[in-house]
């Protein structure tokens, strides 16, 4: 029977004592189908010390693993540019 199976929580800082936090929570969901039938529902959180903010994505725009591992690429690609202008600007 379809619905969800089950859900994962991820903070950027998990021993926050109530601070600053972003929160990605994911309900994984079986949607019925034979093939693809796992969609995920996520809701990001953003703490800080008493106010939050909520945000849904759908499934079409969710962080799946394979677009995480494409933002950790960038985001590597771009501190190593990043890197290299501060050594350029320090040595001149």
């Amino acid at each position: 029977m379809p619905g969800p199976t089950h859900r994962h929580v991820f903070s950027t800082n998990p021993k926050s004592n109530g601070g600053e936090a972003i929160l990605v929570i994911t309900e994984f969901m079986d949607n019925g189908d034979d093939k693809n039938n796992i969609w995920l529902s996520q809701r990001i959180v953003l703490n800080s010390y008493g106010n939050s903010a909520e945000i849904v994505v759908g499934n079409g725009c969710a962080f799946t693993p394979t677009k995480l591992r494409q933002l950790a690429d960038m985001l590597d690609a771009e501190i190593a540019v990043a890197e290299k202008k501060a050594l350029e600007s320090r040595t001149r």
